[in-house]
């Protein structure tokens, strides 16, 4: 499925969707997951080709530690992990990493999910995690 096909495809998902309201919103809430979404491919490549690479999200945030188990979290504890948890677990990482990472993981905490149905979230997730970076293996799911 292509990239513009994708898009389509989550957004008419998140149309079904009470908490979020307008294309606006549907974008904010496709960027955040797109966002960690690559990430943490990066972060995996990078794993694998530099000797002590680290990770600056930690592992109970990182999209391989949530969103990749189609039997995770479900419901009203995916909702408030989200928005309770992850959101401000990122919010709050320090500001300092040699390689800048820290800096550009903190961008989604001024992002919030609006979305109302967890079903509908995972749906969007699954959709959102067929798209994968160059290099990445492409197993996420939400």
């Amino acid at each position: 499925m292509s990239v513009r096909n994708t898009v389509k495809s989550i957004q008419d998902i998140m149309r079904q969707d009470v908490g979020v309201d307008g294309d606006a919103q549907r974008i904010s809430q496709l960027c955040w997951m797109f966002f960690l979404k690559i990430i943490d491919d990066q972060d995996q490549e990078l794993e694998l080709m530099q000797e002590g690479y680290r990770s600056p999200i930690p592992a109970k945030f990182r999209w391989r530690g949530w969103a990749a188990d189609p039997e995770g979290i479900t419901g009203d504890a995916l909702l408030a992990f989200i928005n309770d948890e992850l959101f401000p677990a990122l919010k709050d990482l320090p500001n300092t990493a040699r390689d800048g990472r820290r800096r550009v993981v903190r961008a989604p905490a001024l992002i919030q999910s609006r979305m109302a149905s967890a079903a509908i979230l995972r749906a969007s997730g699954r959709l959102s995690a067929s798209l994968t970076t160059p290099g990445s293996s492409g197993t996420s799911m939400l």
